[in-house]
């Protein structure tokens, strides 16, 4: 079971890192488009903001999961650093329980707001707007995937102990 989770991980990864430098390279080919034509050929590049925000977005919450998927995350050990071994997994093992639930909860008001907001269309792009909402529903579905595996691969208590 863990090995097709892992086998499933790395190609959440590869999908990953090609969607966030798709995305952050088509945010940076927008602004550039949109300076060009506005110094150079002296025309409004319309459709830039919203196009370079859309990117924007995605590449951000692509990245946040990448970041999660390597524990690259900004925390706080001060007080984790100095609790018995014996308890590092219980706490561990519970916040990744609370992740799990936080992004449940999250995954399915995502999916309630892009069906809320599917109807409605960007000015300028004449797509949807919740295109701008997509990516959470990914993020959730990437995650749960991810601490699964985190959780799979937490030392097992041994016999009257706690994590080994």
């Amino acid at each position: 079971m863990i090995a097709t989770v892992r086998r499933i991980n790395l190609v959440l990864d590869r999908l990953l890192y090609v969607g966030t430098a798709a995305s952050a390279l088509a945010f940076f080919a927008v602004a550039v488009a949109a300076i060009a034509a506005r110094s150079i050929a002296t025309w409004p590049f319309y459709s830039s903001v919203e196009l370079s925000r859309l990117f924007f977005v995605w590449s951000c919450f692509l990245a946040a999961v990448l970041a999660y998927r390597k524990q690259a995350h900004v925390g706080f050990t001060l007080l984790f650093d100095r609790v018995p071994a014996r308890w590092r997994c219980r706490i561990t093992a519970f916040n990744y329980l609370l992740i799990l639930g936080f992004m449940a909860v999250v995954f399915v008001q995502s999916i309630l707001v892009c069906r809320l907001l599917w109807p409605t269309v960007l000015p300028i792009l004449g797509i949807s707007q919740a295109w701008f909402y997509v990516p959470v529903p990914i993020l959730c579905l990437c995650m749960f995937s991810y601490t699964a595996e985190f959780i799979a691969g937490l030392p097992q208590p041994s016999a009257g102990e706690g994590c080994a």
